[in-house]
């Protein structure tokens, strides 16, 4: 068992002789373009779309390539993942009582008003997140971000898996590899975690479950949920925070609320109800408020490094830490703008509640004149500041950048995939196309 946090020797992170990345434009690689059309064709069947405030879509962008992780990276990794996360659930659990940490995490009242009623233990938890980590090889992998209030991906990422699990010649080949497949490559995984969930809470029978967006917003997956949820013979309905109070909507005691920070602060004025319901056991969500609103907070990741907050953290934590955490600091806070101005290649800069890489500036993509307007905003004061992980790659003669995206459902790792783009933000909202990331470890029951 491959468990030391130090002192290994590298890996690739994803396995060479099975990463068949390309841009399909390659006319002699004819068995993979036949697969990525028929991966591209159940695609379009299943109806994935990206989702944009302002009933915006568009199709959900597929990478044409699959690939696994290397073995032997994935066995040190998810040991390393799985402490991290404890981590993140101990900043959680350890916010309401910690004055340090309130103060640097500096929550919007708003949401901080619900967060110190939200006092259940049980609702002091991080219960879904994805970790989003950059780097080409297990020594320079580091976590950049945590996404633990609404993350994206968690059922299309799966659906893909499957697909090219399923496509000619790709099946054959993937089946050699010999790999299980992930949790969330079940068909229903999602539908099945949110009622273990709600049973976990002590919620039985439950007969619905309400998918709570935006009105005219981001609903991005919940569509295919509806239609999942439907097909097991639960009710289903999309609505807004404020309709599941109307008449016809007040029995559910389950939701999914796929709701972003900043949409939230816009609209949480008129979620008396809603909040009061969660805060008292009425309605469950994944991550109630407190899990979803302290955990997706980006300062957090400066919580891990700044060695003012190692109090926080056991021995095996720090050195997770240590090993999966770039160093990040919270400008005027640990880190001044000078630091950024004298090196800004080494720097990137993110609002704490910034969503899709809106409010992600990489000092490499900016001329010297943009990039100290930039720093020298008195906005930008109280964002995450962090050493830039590079993540180039070359595909099919072209430079291009690539992430690891791991889901994390109740403290488990449920799958892989990855974003591939040709700019350094890789989001699927921006540039990036999502790719297949199949597990290497083989099924253990």
């Amino acid at each position: 068992m491959l468990e030391s946090f130090s002192g290994n020797s590298d890996f690739p992170v994803f396995d060479p002789e099975k990463d068949w990345i390309t841009l399909g434009r390659d006319q002699s690689k004819a068995e993979l373009n036949r697969a990525y059309a028929y991966v591209q064709e159940r695609a379009s069947e299943d109806q994935l779309s990206m989702s944009f405030e302002g009933n915006q879509s568009r199709a959900y962008p597929v990478m044409p390539g699959f690939c696994s992780l290397h073995a032997a990276a994935e066995e040190i990794l998810s040991a390393q993942i799985k402490t991290v996360f404890d981590a993140l659930q101990k900043i959680v659990a350890t916010y309401r009582t910690d004055k340090n940490l309130q103060h640097f995490l500096d929550i919007p009242k708003p949401l901080n008003r619900w967060i110190k009623e939200d006092a259940q233990p049980s609702n002091n938890r991080i219960d879904l997140c994805r970790f989003d980590l950059m780097g080409r090889s297990l020594a320079q992998l580091k976590i950049i971000e945590f996404n633990a209030n609404a993350p994206g991906g968690i059922v299309y990422a799966g659906m893909i898996n499957r697909y090219w699990r399923q496509a000619p010649w790709s099946a054959e080949l993937i089946e050699s590899w010999g790999g299980a497949p992930s949790v969330f490559e079940r068909e229903d995984w999602v539908v099945n975690w949110l009622l273990a969930l709600a049973d976990a809470r002590g919620m039985e029978a439950i007969e619905g479950i309400a998918l709570l967006h935006p009105a005219g917003g981001n609903m991005l997956e919940l569509p295919h949920l509806k239609k999942r949820l439907e097909a097991r013979g639960l009710r289903a309905a999309m609505l807004s925070p404020e309709q599941l109070f109307e008449d016809a909507n007040s029995s559910f005691r389950l939701g999914y609320l796929k709701y972003g920070v900043q949409r939230t602060l816009q609209d949480i004025g008129q979620w008396d109800r809603f909040c009061r319901s969660v805060v008292e056991g009425r309605l469950v969500i994944p991550s109630s408020l407190a899990g979803r609103w302290i955990g997706d907070n980006k300062l957090c990741i400066a919580v891990m490094s700044d060695p003012r907050f190692a109090y926080l953290f056991d021995d095996a934590e720090r050195a997770a830490i240590h090993a999966l955490v770039p160093l990040s600091r919270k400008l005027g806070d640990g880190v001044s703008r000078a630091d950024l101005l004298n090196n800004q290649d080494d720097f990137v800069i993110k609002h704490p509640y910034g969503t899709r890489g809106a409010a992600v500036h990489v000092g490499r993509d900016y001329d010297a004149a943009t990039w100290t307007d930039l720093i020298m905003q008195t906005s930008s004061s109280g964002y995450v500041v962090q050493r830039y992980v590079d993540s180039e790659c070359e595909v099919e003669g072209e430079t291009c950048f690539r992430d690891l995206v791991v889901t994390i459902a109740s403290g488990d790792i449920a799958g892989y995939g990855s974003r591939v783009s040709r700019a350094r933000k890789v989001n699927i909202a921006q540039e990036g196309r999502k790719m297949a990331v199949l597990s290497s470890l083989r099924a253990t029951r």
